[in-house]
């Protein structure tokens, strides 16, 4: 495919690359338009290229940009003949109709550029393709990220005006004010939760990390109850650890009340059926939108493919996944600490791409088991530090009594050890484990006696 590729001629347009140079050349004022949208590959022609990179270096010293220096320049860099000499740069000064079109001239030129580029990652794509050098889906996943990253570089954003970015805030607040409701994201169910966080919003990544048998599955599928069932958001989980149909039956456990270590066996009371019945029947009639897909090890790039195709077709306000630790990238990194920084990396890049918040489970070093204190730290998160710095909100578990069995105070922590765009502080909740459920501590009907540490994951 790539001989193919080279047989045909590449997009470009000669005509307003030398347009765009000879703008340079007259007016130095337009070097800063230039230079904003078009860098130095985007030309197609090398002669262009080397001009080009010499007016940015004399640019870049502070000197003037005329015919004399830019050919001293060139012929410095010993691609002044080599581009036609003084012909040349007369040819380019005399081809400006006008510096006014500037900007349309750039436009042609990134546009061309952006199709080159365009056509060669996927001309690579197919290549491999026919030499089978990898699986469908690994193809599917490069081809993507290629048209990705090649939007992500063409996506960029002008200045915002201070005038208009504080009338847009206002009219935010003017918004959220009539809602009056304190949560403007989306909902944990949990209110203690809620009143420090405001939800979880668009574009944040939230970590809920911790040692093992802390509950921070219970507590993510709970979020997920809570934000689809009562809430009405569009929900996906992926539950890289543990099947849809576990998954479903802690749902069910929660919702219907129905012990859960019963269900898994089918040991139903005559009662608690008609509670089962009801609740399959609420979730059908109420369409409620938490979709569970239980690829194990699935890569972050097929991640944000199928985020991106639900978000087309169901919408979505909400990312869950379980775990952080177990998902793949499909290129080679000198280490585990940089493979883990990349996912982290890219899952914050999922987040403000779909506009909806991810929530992601982390495990935690052993570094509490050697403290006295065994409360978990930031500095506690495990393989890299780029997850702390990519995440916008972490939240941490703790319970005393796993490390204290004797301990009267049978509560799970939930330690907001940061928030980017709040106060930080501590909500108590308690779990049921009959339910697979969490409550707060002040909705707690029931004795001490009723905590159990089964399901607690």
């Amino acid at each position: 495919m790539a001989d193919k590729l080279s047989l045909k001629v590449m997009p470009h347009n000669s005509e307003a690359e030398r347009c765009v140079l000879g703008c340079t050349l007259i007016n130095s004022e337009t070097i800063s338009v230039v230079r904003e949208v078009l860098s130095v590959d985007d030309f197609y022609d090398d002669q262009h290229k080397w001009v080009y990179k010499a007016v940015l270096a004399l640019s870049d010293r502070g000197k003037a940009v005329d015919a004399l220096t830019l050919s001293n320049e060139l012929k410095e860099n010993g691609v002044f003949d080599k581009i036609g000499g003084y012909e040349f740069l007369t040819k380019i000064g005399d081809s400006v109709v006008s510096t006014n079109n500037i900007e349309h001239y750039c436009d042609i030129i990134k546009e061309k550029s952006i199709r080159r580029r365009l056509i060669r990652e996927l001309g690579d794509v197919i290549d491999k393709c026919y030499a089978n050098e990898d699986d469908a889906s690994s193809m599917i996943e490069r081809a993507q990220k290629s048209v990705y990253d090649i939007s992500m570089d063409n996506n960029t954003t002008d200045f915002t005006k201070l005038s208009d970015a504080v009338s847009d805030a206002v009219n935010e607040l003017n918004r959220i004010q009539k809602l009056d409701e304190k949560v403007i994201g989306v909902p944990s169910g949990f209110e203690a939760i809620d009143d420090i966080t405001s939800g979880f919003q668009k574009g944040d990544l939230v970590l809920i990390a911790a040692r093992p048998s802390m509950g921070k599955t219970a507590l993510a599928v709970n979020i997920a109850q809570n934000a689809a069932i009562r809430h009405k958001q569009a929900v996906a989980i992926f539950s890289l650890e543990m099947p849809t149909k576990q998954l479903a039956n802690r749902i069910m456990s929660g919702e219907a009340e129905v012990d859960s270590s019963r269900l898994r066996i089918a040991n139903i009371f005559p009662s608690e059926w008609s509670s089962l019945y009801d609740m399959v029947r609420t979730i059908r009639e109420n369409d409620v939108k938490l979709f569970i897909n239980d690829t194990s090890g699935i890569s972050v790039g097929e991640l944000r493919r199928k985020c991106r195709k639900l978000k087309a077709t169901e919408g979505l306000d909400l990312i869950i996944i379980d775990y952080l630790q177990l998902m793949t990238i499909n290129e080679r990194v000198e280490s585990r600490q940089q493979e883990i920084s990349t996912i982290s990396r890219t899952l914050k890049g999922i987040a403000k791409e779909l506009g909806c918040p991810v929530i992601a489970l982390s495990q935690l070093s052993r570094g509490p088991e050697a403290r006295t204190n065994k409360r978990p730290m930031l500095s506690d998160l495990r393989e890299s530090g780029a997850i702390e710095q990519d995440a916008d909100l972490v939240m941490l578990l703790y319970r005393d009594k796993y490390y204290n069995p004797e301990s009267e105070d049978d509560s799970t922590e939930v330690i907001i050890a940061k928030h980017r765009n709040g106060s930080v502080g501590t909500v108590k909740l308690k779990f049921h484990g009959e339910y697979t459920k969490f409550i707060t501590v002040e909705d707690d009907p029931t004795s001490s006696e009723a905590y159990s540490d089964d399901n607690l994951v």
